[in-house]
């Protein structure tokens, strides 16, 4: 079973322990972070009398007391790598040694791990036994956080109520207002049922009657219109919220929507970088102008390639001096032009048109 810290995980081992044809036997927990190395072997097969120091008799290990049964490893991420070692034995072969003991006992428990880290991670990364990690991981089970099942908490809290009343012997059994309920459904429970469980204490023991307002919970002030917007948001989606592929959705999310503002950018960077050019193209129309005029960038290619060539470029403007003078004085190009009709061009060359008028 994985899940996050809190989820009720151990409930869910109970659960199906009590469900089971197992269920007349023991149910056996063991959080393998809290048992120290040394004494971890000892704790989950046993020790003789006499086999150490300290072993003033024999002790029945956790895999004897589970005999029958079920047998619990919350946390098993946390086990060492050599304990690693002895408990692949032990579920393959089926039966346990006690230290300071010459055989093995045959053992017939069902085995059921719990954690809240990525065990195929650890085992990438060298920190968990691959051949363990498959031999323990038959059947999956990924518990949802409560944030993703919002529609559970007011269930849980009246069961909560109901316990607390039970254990501390209350003559009236406390009641959430509709709004504390509500304000329940709002918070973000980092901490999941357990912290659930804790608030509907602290509430209990701070009410001086058995109805629970919002002042009783202690919770931090939200904006409550955000926060159910996300809860409408998480209640489309399935009950079991893959926290990874969310991530992915919003970065993806993000990126497209920074992809099109990109886009938009450089469409209005080119507008604003072609429409001068368009204006000054179109506003250069005339029938006297040259190509040069019409067409600016044919000068500025020029210059750079004068710029690159500086002897062609000297001989560039003495050859354009030496052929390129002036054929009609402004007075001739005058009179010509004062004998067209607006808008007519000569029907011949400035050069043909002065010899002809020389030659009249």
């Amino acid at each position: 079973m994985s899940g996050a810290s809190g989820t009720g995980k151990e409930v869910v081992a109970r659960l199906i322990h009590d469900l089971s044809p197992r269920r007349d036997g023991s149910f056996v927990p063991v959080n393998c972070g809290a048992i120290p190395s040394e004494l971890m072997e000892s704790e989950f097969f046993g020790h003789k009398k006499g086999s150490f120091t300290g072993a003033v008799a024999d002790k029945q290990g956790l895999f004897q007391q589970a005999n029958g049964g079920t047998l619990f490893l919350d946390e098993v991420a946390d086990l060492p790598l050599a304990m690693q070692v002895k408990l692949l034995r032990a579920i393959q072969e089926k039966t346990v040694r006690a230290i300071g003991d010459t055989k093995e006992v045959p053992v017939d428990i069902r085995i059921l791990s719990a954690t809240h880290k990525n065990l195929n991670q650890l085992v990438q990364d060298g920190a968990f036994r691959q051949d363990l990690y498959y031999r323990i991981n038959v059947i999956e089970l990924k518990l949802p956080t409560l944030n993703a099942r919002r529609d559970d908490i007011p269930v849980l809290a009246k069961h909560f109520l109901a316990l607390i009343a039970d254990e501390w012997q209350l003559e009236n059994p406390p009641i959430l207002t509709v709004e504390a309920c509500e304000r329940l459904q709002d918070h973000n429970f980092a901490g999941n049922v357990r912290e659930l469980r804790n608030v509907l204490e602290r509430a209990v023991t701070l009410a001086e009657t058995p109805h629970i307002d919002i002042s009783h919970l202690g919770l931090p002030d939200i904006d409550i219109t955000h926060h159910r917007a996300v809860s409408q948001d998480q209640k489309s989606e399935p009950a079991v919220v893959n926290n990874t592929q969310h991530s992915e959705r919003q970065t993806n999310n993000q990126m497209v929507a920074q992809s099109i503002e990109n886009r938009e950018k450089v469409i209005q960077s080119m507008d604003e970088t072609i429409a001068p050019q368009v204006k000054q193209v179109t506003t250069n129309l005339h029938p006297y102008r040259t190509n040069a005029q019409h067409y600016p960038s044919m000068i500025q290619r020029s210059e750079s390639h004068h710029a690159e060539n500086p002897n062609h470029t000297a001989r560039h403007n003495h050859e354009e001096s030496v052929t390129h003078r002036p054929i009609l004085q402004e007075s001739d190009e005058k009179a010509i032009l004062s004998k067209l009709e607006d808008g007519q061009l000569p029907s011949q060359g400035w050069n043909t048109t002065y010899k002809n008028k020389k030659n009249s």
